[in-house]
């Protein structure tokens, strides 16, 4: 099921239903660092990033197909 909100479009210039299509992905440093801070802390550096994780999110709207970035 995907995730969908009301959110407004820059282009449409109006407020529309918009599909969440995930969040920017992560370069290959961040992946191993990633990985080796959830070895050295054993998995607690996962629940910490998952957390604090500020990548930006697209979502997609349904009227004009426009994706557009959200920082929050």
């Amino acid at each position: 099921m995907a995730r969908t909100q009301i959110r407004y479009c820059r282009k449409c210039m109006n407020y529309t239903e918009q599909i969440y299509k995930g969040k920017a992905a992560k370069s290959l440093f961040e992946k191993e660092f990633d990985r080796a801070a959830a070895l050295a802390t054993l998995g607690a550096y996962l629940l910490v990033a998952k957390v604090s994780d500020d990548r930006p999110k697209f979502w997609k709207c349904s009227r004009c197909g426009n994706i557009c970035e959200s920082h929050l």
